[in-house]
């Protein structure tokens, strides 16, 4: 579509005889009309841009960008999906549509909470995504090397069957990380730090790489790391900590 607009017609003010009203009026006319033109000529581009649009979309070969996009495309191949957000197709190869949606990763971080945490992000909720399990290990499969996978979740573990001693071995602390433990066979049940790591218990703090333990039925422990070593909540004053 091409819309033109001139002026021409109008003589220069300079080379006619009116008076200065006259030449004033003159001159606001033209100044009016050559941005009556300018935009005219802006419309008349979107315009065109629309056209094309449209015909891309009548001929089956999709839509454009801007007005510069050299190459017409469906929405699912125009539209990419950013962090965070997902794009779906419905109804495949009938009447489609495209679902756009709000998801996090693993690991990311919003409103100061961290995915993947125990926590993830449906439909905008924060919820947990998944029920805090448990782990059961006997003697037989002492000693345990833990994750932190193990111990993201809260997960609780349990001795049941145990006939002897159960070591669990703690994995490298890392912010985030707890977990809690039930003795639930009369076998001592026991957590180690990691390398040169601690585990303190109110004002009692274990050696380096010590441990501790409880084999009474019932007790429980709890453990968090805080950033510079695993610190115990217990029920029961029968876990005994490593100290040499």
């Amino acid at each position: 579509m091409t819309l033109s607009l001139t002026w021409s017609s109008f003589p220069d003010e300079g080379t006619t005889n009116y008076n200065s009203l006259a030449r004033a009026a003159l001159a606001n006319l033209k100044s009016n009309g050559e941005a009556i033109e300018t935009q005219v000529d802006l419309d008349t581009a979107a315009i065109d841009v629309v056209e094309a649009a449209i015909g891309a979309l009548s001929a089956g070969s999709g839509v454009t960008v801007s007005a510069d996009d050299t190459t017409a495309g469906v929405l699912d191949g125009k539209l990419l999906a950013g962090a965070g957000i997902s794009l779906t197709v419905g109804n495949p190869a009938g009447n489609e549509t495209l679902t756009i949606a709000q998801v996090a990763a693993t690991g990311s971080v919003l409103g100061g909470i961290k995915v993947g945490d125990g926590l993830a992000i449906a439909s905008g909720v924060l919820s947990s995504d998944a029920v805090p399990s448990r782990a059961n290990y006997t003697h037989a499969s002492s000693p345990v090397t833990m994750t932190a996978a193990d111990c993201r979740g809260f997960k609780t573990f349990t001795n049941t069957g145990a006939t002897a001693v159960l070591l669990m071995n703690l994995p490298a602390g890392a912010d985030g990380l707890k977990l809690q433990a039930i003795v639930t066979a009369a076998y001592d049940f026991s957590f180690v730090a990691d390398g040169t790591e601690t585990i303190r218990y109110l004002d009692t703090v274990s050696k380096a790489g010590g441990s501790i333990k409880a084999a009474v039925v019932g007790h429980q422990l709890q453990l968090n790391w805080s950033g510079t070593q695993w610190v115990a909540s217990i029920v029961g004053n029968l876990w005994n900590l490593e100290t040499s």
